[in-house]
Order: structure tokens, then sequence, then C-alpha cells
């Protein structure tokens, strides 16, 4: 007979079906309303405890899905960026307590907080960058980043937010369209005790200019003034020293940039491109151009 056990012994018709309702933080939400379901038949229907679970007992064995309602002060996340529905799961198979609890996550409406971290690819910050917080229809705060490449935003309101980082002069990009001048990040989500860090790499494309002053003769010119520019702002203003050169090793890639001098005391130069100054040069990370300028001694 004990071979024939398993004829006479009657399987488990019923198994338990677990539900876990929280936030994207883990914390438990109450009083969520649920829906035990198979086919179009509602099987039950519950409220999740001061825990965020309810426990459906003896469910017989089959196909289910659960709908999970949050309650007031919580949304579904499709309800601020769209998507598939998350308030229900089907096609669950209920057999001898082999279904893993199943778990529902929604939003706590409140404010959160924003971080952005601006860097070099290597990781060393970007001190300075502009970081501004926007919404669909506002913009919501506008700070630069700290000595650690960092700008923290609290109490931003709960929605969909994004961060922009405006590139400073040496961290742009003129080869990727629409990521020149600036840099973001869309659909943040904010919800309440939220505190979500979003990293910018932006990479460093600078390179020197070098220029030299000589007089007729080809002897170094010193406290003659150089003026580093581009085609918008002036960058630096800097004398060439005793051997007649100075350097400026902060000049933007890609775009064009130029120098013009000013003589030193006894020496003149003449007006134009070539002789006070040089402009539309290019350069690549890490390159030097050298310029030279001749000038006249007049006394």
């Amino acid at each position: 007979m004990a071979g024939c056990d398993s004829w006479l012994t009657k399987p488990n018709l019923y198994s338990a079906v677990t539900v876990v309702v929280s936030t994207r933080r883990g914390e438990p939400i109450p009083d969520a309303s649920l829906t035990l379901y198979t086919g179009q038949r509602p099987m039950g229907y519950a409220h999740t405890g001061s825990d965020g679970r309810y426990v459906f007992e003896q469910v017989p064995q089959g196909n289910y899905g659960i709908f999970a309602i949050p309650p007031a002060g919580y949304s579904a996340i499709e309800d601020l960026i769209g998507g598939p529905s998350s308030i229900f799961r089907d096609k669950l198979i209920v057999a001898e307590d082999t279904l893993a609890p199943v778990r529902f996550t929604y939003l706590k409406e409140g404010p959160g907080t924003l971080v952005a971290r601006v860097a070099q690819p290597d990781g060393t910050p970007i001190v300075g960058a502009p970081v501004t917080v926007y919404s669909p229809t506002t913009v919501n705060a506008t700070a630069t980043t700290d000595a650690t490449g960092t700008v923290t935003f609290t109490n931003i309101p709960f929605g969909v937010h994004g961060l922009n980082v405006a590139r400073p002069l040496l961290y742009r990009d003129y080869r990727t369209p629409g990521d020149s001048l600036s840099t973001y990040r869309d659909n943040l989500i904010v919800d309440a005790g939220s505190n979500d860090t979003t990293t910018f790499h932006l990479a460093k494309c600078a390179g020197t200019v070098r220029a030299t002053a000589v007089d007729g003769n080809g002897v170094p010119v010193p406290g003659v003034t150089a003026a580093f520019y581009t085609s918008t702002q002036q960058l630096a203003v800097l004398a060439t020293g005793s051997d007649g050169t100075v350097s400026y090793s902060q000049m933007p890639c890609v775009i064009q940039v130029g120098v013009i001098i000013t003589p030193a005391p006894g020496y003149s130069a003449p007006s134009g491109r070539g002789f006070r100054f040089v402009d539309g040069i290019t350069l690549t990370n890490g390159a030097r151009v050298d310029v030279t300028f001749h000038l006249v001694k007049t006394s």
C-alpha cells in the first residue's frame, strides 16, 4: 500500500497570495485597495495593512490577476511620464505556494531633492558650472557647482523635472547636435523624500597659443601686451617675458580664437591681420599653435 500513497493523498488545491505595496524607497504603503481576480471574476477584496502587505489565503489554484489602487497621496509612475499601467499584475499562476510576493511600487506625492554632479570623464570635478532644474512649465531654480562639482536643489515639487548644465567654455561640444552650449537630462521624477543624483561628464578640450615678439634683427622684445580672445570674449591679457614669448594654455578647442598685441614702448607694428593680430586659429585638445609678431624699433 505504501506505493499507492500518492494515489490516496489528496493534493493541496489552495495556496496563499502575498501582495506588497511600497514606495520607490521601499517604504510600506498602507490602505492600498486590492482586488484578486481570475478572468472577469473578482475573487477577493482587501486593503494593505500598516506594513504595506496583505495575504489572500486559501486561493484555489489557477491563473489570477491583482489590481492594486494606491490611497490618496500616492500616484502611479505612468500618471507622470506615461507608459503601461502599473496598477495590475496578471498571468499569475497560483499553485502549491510557489508564487513569489506580488509587488507594486507607487510614488508618494511631496517635495524631494535633485542633485547634479558635473565632472570630467576621469572624475575631476568641474567648478562653477551653471545648473538649472526645470519642469515642463517653469524654471524651478538655478545654481552653480561647488568645489566638488556638485549642486543640490532641495524642496523641488512632486512631478517630472529636468536638469540643464550650461557648458563652461572649455567643455563645449560643437560637434554634437543639440549638445553644444548645454547638456541636459529629462524625465527625472521627484517624489516625497527623494534624493537622486544625476552625473554629467563633460570632456575638456583646451590648447595653447604661444606668441613671440621680435624686432627686425630677430631679438626678443619683452613687455609686449598680448590679449587672447574668442569671437565673443577676451580670455586673458599677458605680457611677453625676457625671451619675448607669452603663452596661454586655456584656449578652447573647435571654435576659432586669436591673439592681438600692443607693442612695448619704443616699438611699433603695422595695423592689420598678421601684424597686430592673428585670428582664425583652431586648436585640438592639447595642441599648441605658435605665432610670431615682428616689431619695428622706433627709439
